[in-house]
């Protein structure tokens, strides 16, 4: 926290060379790689609420992509669609827009939180009414599948390699809880 309000930084592997990307009077949170790594997406934050914003770090360029909320966002590989959600609650649907700008229209009802990974097929993900499930919404079929259930974790996090072979896992515990790394992976 800076000033008072939380930035977002970058720092080179070593934790050296700090470069602050945002300086605002509000907080700047839960930032996310663009699909080619040349902007940053974020949340900043307006009272209670938040909108999605998008830092062009070639230009400098920070520019508005939501206006009726926006949380946590996610860019598809391909770079021309912006996931994203309208709050950063327990539960909360998803929405697409065009990554250039435009109408969103929903894809998913329920997410726990932030635990959505995007990938070329489709939307890795956890829902609030089933959290011990990674469930795979399919683009192409718009169809809804679990790929993964444990009744005894929670998960809370969730990042899937774009071959699927490797996904990454918060699972609930006793603080700080746990990472959990899937191997081979089946959509």
């Amino acid at each position: 926290m800076l000033d008072g309000h939380r930035n977002i930084l970058t720092c080179d592997r070593n934790g050296n060379n700090v470069h602050r990307l945002t300086n605002g009077p509000t907080d700047t949170v839960i930032p996310r790689w663009s699909a080619d790594g040349h902007s940053i997406y974020f949340a900043l934050c307006h009272g209670a609420a938040s909108d999605i914003w998008k830092k062009d770090l070639l230009t400098d360029r920070t520019k508005q992509m939501t206006t009726e909320g926006g949380s946590v966002a996610e860019e598809s590989p391909d770079g021309r669609t912006l996931y994203f959600t309208l709050r950063d609650d327990i539960s909360t649907p998803v929405f697409a827009m065009p990554s250039s700008g435009g109408p969103a229209r929903k894809v998913l009802d329920d997410i726990a939180q932030r635990a959505m990974s995007v990938t070329r097929e489709g939307i890795y993900y956890v829902s609030t009414s089933a959290q011990n499930e990674l469930r795979f919404h399919d683009f192409k079929s718009e169809y809804d599948k679990t790929v993964l259930s444990d009744s005894d974790r929670k998960f809370y996090f969730v990042s899937v390699s774009q071959n699927h072979k490797l996904a990454l896992l918060g699972v609930h515990g006793p603080p700080p809880g746990d990472l959990m790394l899937i191997r081979g992976l089946r959509f």
